[in-house]
C-alpha cells in the first residue's frame, strides 16, 4: 500500500525458503486505471519447472519489496471444483436423513443430486438435501457440481440396509513422522460396516495436502513437505483423516512431525569443465563459483545451470578467492605472477565493469583469501616468501582504510614454520582475526602449534591455543566467540574461546577431511570423514551438530560426494559442498 510498483516478479525455486529463480515479469496493462482492481497473470501450466512459488514487486529503480507468502504447486494445477467428500453413504430404510459434500473452489456452487432410485426425493438441486431412504439394496449414487470456472461429478455407493450398520472406528494411522522431500504412503486401521470414504488432510505437511477416495483399504502416496532446520530439525503439521460410512462418520487427527534432511542436488559442471568450480553462497542466497581457465570466470547457478556472472579476461595465474561486501559486490583477491616477484591483485566487479587495485609485491605469495568486515572494510591474508630466495615464511595481513593499503607481517617470530592458514574472519568489533598453524623444526622443536593472530587498538595479538596439535577450520559465534576446530593425537577436537580462556572437547577420533560452520543464531556443524571409532565405519561421511552440550553424530546420505565444505545459507539452512554436489538441510 502507498508504494511504487513498476511490475510483479514471478518467481520459482527447489526450496521453501531460498534459491527463487525469476521466471516471468507481470507487467501492469497499458492504460490501466489506477483506481480499481487489475487481474494479471502467468501461466504455470501442467508441468511446473518449480516445486515453490512467489511473487515479489519490483519499483520503477528495479529495487525488490516484501515477498509474498511461498506456496507449493504440484506436477498439476488443482481443478476448479472439486467435491472431496460426500456423507453419508447410506442408513437404514425408511429413515430421514440428509446429505452434505466438502467442495473446494470459489462458491456459489451449482449442486444436482441424483440418488440413484434409493432415496424419495430421488434428486435434489439443495446444497444438503434431506430425503427418506427407500428399499434395502445398493444404489449407484451421484453428485454434480459446478461454479463459474468448471465443473465436476463424483459417483458413491449408497447402501440402505434393514438394520443400522457399525459406525466406522479409527484405530490408529501410520507413519506419523517421516523426512522431508520422501515419498510416504500412509495407511488407517479401521472398524465398522464399509464400504468407508477416506478424507485425508495432512495439514501443510505433504503434496497434495488434501486426499479422498472410497475403499475397504485406504491408502494415500504423497510427498512431504519441508521440516525444520538446525536447531529446530523437526516440525509437526497438524493432520487428520475423516472416516464415513452409511451409519456415521469418524475423525481422527493426529500430529504428524517431519525432519530435515539433507536434499542432494548434482552440481553442473562449469564452462570450462576441465578446471574445478570452488563455489560459495552469495548474500542473496544464489550459489556462486570461481573457474580458472582462459581468465577468470565468476559464475552463478540458475536453474541448474552455471551462468557466466561476471568475466575476468586477463586472468589470475594462481590462488584466488572470491567474497561479497554488505552490498553484494563480487570481489576477488587473487596473484599474478612476474618477475622478480608476484603481484597480489583485489579487483570488484561493479556496474558491469571490473576495477582493480593492487596490494602489493612479494617473491612468492600464496594462499590468499578475503573477509569484509560490517564497515566493508576488505581483509586479505596471504602467505609471504619474503625475497632473496631465504624463503622465509610469513603471514601477511593486508587491511585497506581510505584509499591506502596496509600491509601487516604478523608472524616473524614463526618464520619457516608457517604450514598454512585455517581461518579468517571480523568479529563483532570490526577486527579481524586468524588462524593459523605452524610445523615443527627440522629438529622436532618445538611441537606444531595452532595460534591465533587477531588485530588490536596497538596491533595485533597473538596467541597459542593448543601444542601438539594442526588447525582446520575456524567460526565465530554471533558474540564474536571463536570455535576452532582442530586436530591432536588421532582426535578430531574443538576449541571454544570462553571469557579469557579456552575450553576444549572431542568431536570424533581417527578422521581424515574436516570442514566447520556456524550459523546466524550460534548452530555449529562439523563434517568429517574415515570415523575410525569402534562402531563406526570406516572410509564413510559424517556430520555432527553441537546441541544441549555435545555432538550428535549422524551418517551423510552420500558418503562419496558430501561433506568437503560447510557453510550456512543466509536464512540459516546448513549446506554442504563438493566439487560435484551440494545438500541443504530443511
Amino acid at each position: 500500500f502507498g508504494a511504487n510498483v513498476h511490475y510483479y516478479s514471478v518467481q520459482g525455486s527447489h526450496f521453501f525458503s531460498s534459491q527463487f529463480t525469476e521466471v516471468s515479469q507481470l507487467e501492469f496493462p497499458e492504460n490501466a486505471p489506477n483506481d480499481t482492481r487489475l487481474e494479471i497473470q502467468h501461466p504455470i501450466g501442467a508441468e511446473p519447472e518449480y516445486l515453490y512459488w512467489r511473487i515479489v514487486p519490483v519499483d520503477d529503480e528495479g529495487n525488490p519489496g516484501d515477498a509474498s507468502n511461498t506456496t507449493e504447486v504440484s506436477a498439476a494445477p488443482p481443478p476448479p471444483v472439486r467435491i472431496l467428500s460426500v456423507n453419508p453413504l447410506g442408513g437404514v430404510t425408511g429413515t430421514e436423513i440428509t446429505f452434505s459434500a466438502v467442495i473446494s473452489g470459489e462458491a456459489p456452487f451449482d449442486y444436482e443430486w441424483n440418488f440413484g432410485g434409493g432415496a424419495s426425493p430421488n434428486e435434489s438441486t439443495e446444497a444438503s438435501p434431506t430425503v427418506t431412504l427407500g428399499a434395502v439394496d445398493v444404489y449407484d449414487a451421484s453428485l454434480s457440481v459446478e461454479n463459474a470456472d468448471g465443473s465436476a461429478v463424483k459417483h458413491f455407493t449408497l447402501t440402505v440396509t434393514e438394520t443400522p450398520g457399525e459406525p466406522p472406528q479409527i484405530i490408529s494411522v501410520s507413519p506419523i513422522e517421516g523426512d522431508s522431500g520422501t515419498e510416504v504412503t500412509f495407511t488407517a486401521e479401521v472398524t465398522g460396516d464399509g464400504p468407508f470414504t477416506y478424507h485425508w488432510d495432512f495439514g501443510g505437511g505433504a503434496s497434495p495436502n488434501q486426499s479422498s477416495g472410497v475403499s475397504d483399504q485406504p491408502s494415500a502416496t504423497v510427498t512431504l513437505s519441508r521440516g525444520g532446520t538446525l536447531p529446530e530439525p523437526v516440525v509437526t503439521y497438524p493432520a487428520s483423516l475423516t472416516v464415513t460410512n452409511s451409519s456415521g462418520t469418524a475423525i481422527h487427527d493426529f500430529n504428524l512431525s517431519i525432519s530435515a534432511w539433507w536434499h542432494v542436488e548434482e552440481l553442473p559442471v562449469g564452462p570450462n569443465p576441465d578446471c574445478s568450480v570452488y563455489v560459495t553462497i552469495g548474500p542473496d542466497g544464489d550459489v556462486y563459483g570461481l573457474n580458472r581457465n582462459d581468465g577468470t570466470l565468476v559464475l552463478r547457478l540458475i536453474n541448474s545451470e552455471w551462468q557466466i556472472e561476471a568475466k575476468l579476461d586477463d586472468g589470475y595465474d594462481s590462488d584466488t578467492w572470491l567474497a561479497f561486501d554488505s552490498q553484494g559486490t563480487i570481489s576477488i583477491v587473487g596473484l599474478s605472477s612476474g618477475y622478480p616477484g608476484s603481484s597480489v591483485w583485489f579487483s570488484q566487479y561493479k556496474n558491469d565493469s571490473w576495477t582493480h587495485d593492487y596490494v602489493g609485491t612479494d617473491f612468492w605469495p600464496g594462499y590468499p583469501s578475503l573477509v569484509f568486515d560490517s564497515s566493508d572494510r576488505p581483509v586479505i591474508a596471504y602467505r609471504s616468501l619474503a625475497g632473496g630466495g631465504s624463503m622465509a615464511r610469513k603471514t601477511v595481513v593486508a587491511t585497506k582504510e581510505g584509499g591506502e593499503w596496509e600491509l601487516n607481517v604478523v608472524s616473524e617470530e614463526d618464520e619457516d614454520r608457517i604450514t598454512g592458514f585455517f581461518g579468517l574472519d571480523t568479529g563483532p568489533d570490526n577486527r579481524w582475526i586468524l588462524g593459523y598453524r605452524v610445523s615443527p623444526t627440522s629438529g622436532g622443536e618445538p611441537p606444531p602449534e595452532v595460534l591465533i593472530l587477531r588485530e588490536s587498538e596497538s596491533g595485533f595479538t597473538r596467541e597459542t591455543v593448543m601444542e601438539n596439535a594442526w588447525g582446520y577450520d575456524l567460526a565465530l559465534t554471533p558474540d564474536g566467540k571463536m570455535v576452532i576446530l582442530y586436530g591432536s593425537e588421532g582426535w578430531l577436537r574443538v576449541a571454544r574461546e570462553t571469557e579469557g580462556d579456552w575450553t576444549f572437547e572431542n568431536v570424533a577420533f581417527h578422521v581424515g577431511d574436516v570442514s566447520m560452520a556456524a550459523g546466524p543464531d550460534g548452530t555449529e556443524i562439523v563434517t568429517f570423514t574415515d570415523h575410525g571409532e569402534e562402531g563406526w565405519e570406516d572410509d564413510q561421511a559424517y556430520w555432527a551438530w553441537f546441541h544441549d552440550g555435545e555432538w550428535d553424530i549422524k551418517l551423510l546420505p552420500d558418503p562419496d560426494a558430501l561433506g568437503s565444505e560447510a557453510m550456512f545459507h543466509p536464512d540459516g539452512l546448513p549446506v554442504l559442498f563438493t566439487g560435484t554436489k551440494m545438500a541443504m538441510y530443511w
